[in-house]
């Protein structure tokens, strides 16, 4: 499962003295940051939010709002596509919350789909019937909703044939 969190690296001092906070993605033990842009005095964060107030940063309802918005929006990508990314490596899945990349579909039956409607949009109604012919021959011998393109391998394909 894949986790976010906002952090500061204490040992990422700036010569201001300030750190970045970043977003910390963690999967199966594993870590990789992404900067938020926003810096504060390591005193002044505490449980992933900038303290405000006389002895706090002076800026910081707004560095809690942009900092919000941002972790807000990773969290919501996360969620969203849940399932597959636990195919997807650690850097991988950054790229695809900082890029905004989509998401590499691995389901074969999904991806055909995707084409098939492809085809049709275009306007070949001839290409589109008989690539529907044959995933529907292939979701026959396969029998299950789902196929992995790893499981595509010679074994299979001799197999189908």
């Amino acid at each position: 499962m894949v986790n976010i969190k906002l952090v500061i690296i204490p040992s990422r001092i700036k010569k201001t003295g300030e750190c970045s906070v970043d977003i910390q993605i963690s999967k199966y033990r594993k870590l990789l940051w992404i900067p938020t842009g926003i810096s504060v005095l390591p005193s002044h964060f505490e449980n992933g939010h900038v303290k405000g107030g006389k002895a706090g940063d002076q800026g910081a309802a707004a560095k809690n709002i942009r900092i919000s918005e941002k972790f807000n929006e990773y969290q919501r990508k996360l969620l969203l596509n849940d399932e597959e990314l636990e195919k997807l490596s650690l850097t991988e899945i950054k790229e695809f919350l900082v890029g905004g990349k989509k998401i590499v579909n691995t389901n074969f039956f999904a991806f055909a789909e995707n084409q098939l409607n492809d085809l049709k949009s275009q306007g070949k109604v001839g290409s589109a019937r008989h690539f529907k012919f044959s995933i529907e021959k292939i979701k026959e011998f396969h029998n299950k909703p789902k196929l992995e393109f790893s499981e595509i391998n010679n074994h299979f394909l001799e197999k189908f044939d």
